[in-house]
């Protein structure tokens, strides 16, 4: 009995150990069954990952290739328009180097200019400062008393020479004066005329004259107004009728002064007989050199240019000396003494009144307005 309940007690353990290890490996056969589904789904979860990371990486690859290219464009460009800066830093380098070289050789020639212009410039003080050679020739074949009017003429000319140069200053480059003795002039109704030359060492100027007579007031006045034309030489002003105007006014001052020093005979009245209420009313003057000297009233056109200039003396009597300073300055530096100039140059040399008239309105007046 003892031995049979033993017996049936195994029998239930080994049931119960049997069932046990039935349950235990359907058990690991599900959990080897599951473990493989989750590894399989782990391995396709893995494997799409991969792929969307292997696509990502190639569109990376692909955005990072069309970045590079476009880099690779924009540095390419830069490197193009650095070149073409350099290119043009060396052109404008080349053309520098141009432009100092024409800027020395420039230099080279200013200096070269200013050199000569102070050469000049002493060369034509040291003719300024020398006194004009005056001589005499007779070229006349009717003149009677020859040396007795060589004599006589040198007398005066000399006598008014200084007093020239007080009154007008220095002459402009005047070297020689030579007074000469005709049978006849180019215009016959002058009573004297002279001739001009320009030469290296100045000019050369030839007055001419028919006769002369110490005690003729006309013949007096002649050769004194012609040697005043003298100190212009060539600085004689344009329209001539400026010219012959200071020239008419600057020979009645040197006469009134030659008379005044007992030098030459009392002459009355001297050239300038307008009153003031003639030139007042007077017309103006011809421009033209022709007009003027061709019109049967050229003595007057004299009066009226002669009158206009006298007033200005009178209100200052170192008016012609500064004017002729001023004039000569102008002229050297090569401007054309032309009538707007010349009225300039009478602004500067003396701005003050005359005969109550602002030196504006006297410049108005006929012999300064010309027509």
């Amino acid at each position: 009995m003892m031995h049979s309940r033993t017996y049936r007690i195994l029998i239930i353990v080994a049931i119960v150990s049997l069932v046990i290890t039935s349950a235990t490996l359907a058990y690991m056969r599900r959990i080897d069954a599951s473990t493989f589904n989750l590894t399989q789904q782990t391995n396709t979860t893995l494997y799409q990952t991969e792929k969307i990371r292997q696509f990502e990486l190639e569109d990376s690859i692909a955005a990072a290739g069309a970045q590079l290219a476009q880099k690779e464009a924009e540095v390419k460009a830069k490197q193009e328009e650095l070149e073409a800066k350099q290119a043009e830093l060396a052109k404008a380098e080349t053309e520098r180097l141009a432009k100092v070289k024409e800027l020395e050789s420039a230099q080279k020639k200013i200096k070269d200019q200013q050199s000569q212009i102070s050469s000049t410039a002493s060369e034509l003080k040291r003719l300024s400062d020398r006194p004009p050679l005056f001589s005499f020739k007779v070229e006349s074949s009717t003149l009677a008393s020859v040396e007795q009017k060589k004599n006589d003429v040198k007398e005066v000319v000399t006598a008014a020479y200084d007093l020239i140069g007080d009154i007008y200053g220095k002459p402009y480059l005047l070297k020689a004066v030579t007074i000469s003795f005709v049978d006849s002039f180019s215009s016959p109704s002058a009573a004297a005329e002279i001739v001009i030359t320009n030469g290296s060492e100045g000019l050369d100027v030839t007055i001419k004259l028919k006769d002369f007579d110490k005690n003729s007031f006309n013949d007096v006045n002649s050769i004194i107004h012609e040697v005043v034309h003298a100190y212009h030489g060539i600085a004689i002003l344009e329209p001539v009728a400026y010219e012959e105007g200071i020239t008419v006014a600057a020979t009645d001052v040197v006469m009134a002064q030659l008379i005044a020093q007992g030098k030459i005979p009392s002459f009355k009245p001297l050239y300038i007989r307008l009153a003031s209420s003639e030139y007042a009313t007077a017309s103006s003057l011809p421009s033209n050199a022709a007009t003027l000297y061709g019109s049967p009233q050229v003595a007057h056109y004299y009066q009226v240019a002669g009158y206009g200039w006298y007033q200005l003396y009178k209100a200052d009597s170192n008016f012609f000396k500064n004017f002729n300073d001023r004039l000569y300055s102008y002229k050297r530096d090569g401007n054309e003494l032309t009538e707007s100039l010349v009225k300039e140059v009478i602004k500067q040399a003396y701005s003050g009144p005359v005969q109550g008239k602002s030196i504006g309105s006297w410049l108005e007046t006929a012999a300064f307005k010309l027509q």
